[in-house]
């Protein structure tokens, strides 16, 4: 089964010959019988970055996933209701052959599907056994998984302490897509639920972050705080003429906005407090008030939101929806997370070469010596290709603007990472001798010592790489 033609996309030359390398692959008298996955590496090739979405059962995943969708389509439950590995991906893409039966194509149009193909899977510590599907896809055991490192990035969402079960998981992942510096850049650290965990203070979710990625260590690369209950009710159409009007009840009296800061049991009895004393007519809407918040609760998750969205409504009166919709999205921590993730579409060309050579590593290394020589054949194509001195620059800017480095000022790291890009000027004479000291450092490791050489290999050079104002690269 062919992956059929895809659309054209401005994008890495390298991709290209990637794709087309690849579907060649199933005209080799001797592999014919691997033609579906070479379909599906073609697909990895040249369709849009592969992002999954994983973690721990109950720790909003498809929540997540409703959210970066736009609407209500994976089902969401406080129990496990993901039980298979599912694809959104453009309609424009047309779907390649399924590497595994539990895994299925969903066409949709999203907000980011130009520039990304989007992977809902079960939860990683299921009773049920439905982790199988997600394991599949993030580690190869006993030999070559065919959907194995079948993604180029990973959404690892925890829902409170890194566990070293999950740290393991990361590492297995970030192994199965290593680049030409070892680290690929390619995990986001998500700290779910982080309203319900560290409350809706900024200065906690940075704090949150920056705990993610200390305990990451350099597995994990990125880290964002997300409510994405908060940004699935504003962007799936949960803030309704039924949610406006609790909300108008809450912002009318100032004793409710208070008890919300104490919880929803407090804001329960002070409802009910308030209905005894109310003038006319304020009764009922007090005390349908108490009795809705199990399902406020379902929207908005913490209280302190409700009253923060019940706060927007002096905003805008003329449009009370769009400016609940606007304060819930902005405190969930969403558009951060849909930033990094165009951050890393930027380089999609870099990260699914990386994770497909993974693939065909594996592959090769699965066929044999005989079988495996046309496999062999594109790998070592890789690495003569014109854009393998770029993509081990630009993996080295991937790093540098992750956490991995931390001990570099942060300031220093992304200036390096400009220049390794193409997007700054020479580096001023101080900042160029910060960066010798590094690469020349015998008590640093040797990944850092290869990224600084790198920042003044890049700097010596004058390299200018312009990026492919579509996300490809070279």
């Amino acid at each position: 089964m062919s992956a059929g033609p895809a659309p054209s996309r401005v994008g890495s030359d390298l991709l290209s010959w990637l794709g087309r390398e690849c579907a060649a692959l199933a005209s080799v008298p001797d592999l014919r019988t691997e033609a579906d996955l070479f379909a599906d590496l073609q697909a990895h090739a040249v369709e849009p970055l592969r992002v999954a979405v994983t973690g721990d059962v109950s720790t909003g995943k498809s929540t997540l996933v409703n959210a970066l969708l736009g609407r209500s389509i994976a089902l969401v439950q406080r129990e496990e209701t993901t039980s298979e590995v599912t694809w959104y991906r453009s309609p424009s893409w047309p779907a390649p052959p399924t590497l595994n039966p539990r895994h299925r194509c969903q066409p949709i149009d999203f907000p980011l599907a130009d520039s990304l193909v989007l992977a809902d899977t079960p939860g990683v510590n299921t009773v049920s056994g439905n982790q199988a599907a997600s394991e599949q896809l993030f580690e190869a055991s006993g030999g070559i998984e065919a959907s194995a490192g079948a993604v180029s990035v990973l959404l690892y969402l925890i829902g409170g302490d890194v566990s070293g079960a999950a740290l393991r998981r990361i590492r297995r992942f970030a192994a199965l897509t290593r680049g030409p510096l070892g680290e690929a850049g390619n995990i986001v650290l998500v700290g779910a639920k982080a309203d319900e965990t560290v409350g809706l203070e900024a200065g906690a979710w940075e704090a949150l972050e920056k705990e993610l990625a200390v305990k990451a260590g350099h597995a994990g690369g990125r880290s964002v705080a997300v409510a994405q209950l908060l940004a699935a009710t504003a962007r799936t159409g949960g803030v309704d003429a039924w949610m406006l009007d609790h909300l108008a009840t809450v912002r009318r009296w100032p004793e409710l906005r208070s008890a919300a800061d104490s919880g929803w049991g407090v804001l329960i009895s002070t409802a009910r407090d308030l209905a005894d004393t109310a003038p006319a007519g304020g009764g009922p809407a007090l005390t349908a008030l108490a009795e809705a918040v199990p399902a406020l609760g379902a929207r908005v998750g913490t209280a302190a939101a409700l009253s923060c969205a019940a706060n927007a409504l002096d905003r805008s009166p003329g449009d009370p929806s769009a400016a609940v919709r606007a304060e819930l999205e902005r405190r969930s921590g969403l558009t951060a997370l849909e930033a990094t993730l165009s951050a890393l579409a930027a380089d999609a060309d870099l990260l699914t070469a990386q994770a497909v050579a993974s693939r065909l590593r594996r592959l090769r290394s699965s066929l044999g010596s005989s079988r495996g020589k046309p496999v062999a054949a594109i790998l070592d194509g890789l690495h003569r290709h014109p854009a393998a001195v770029e993509h081990e620059w630009r993996s080295a800017a991937l790093i540098l603007e992750g956490e991995a480095l931390r001990f570099v000022p942060r300031e220093l790291r992304l200036v390096g990472a400009r220049r390794l890009r193409g997007d700054a000027p020479p580096l001023d004479p101080a900042s160029l001798r910060h960066w010798e000291r590094y690469a020349s450092s015998t008590s640093r490791s040797t990944l850092s010592r290869r990224v600084a050489e790198l920042v003044v290999e890049a700097d010596r050079d004058n390299v200018d790489i312009q990026p492919d104002p579509l996300g490809g690269g070279s």
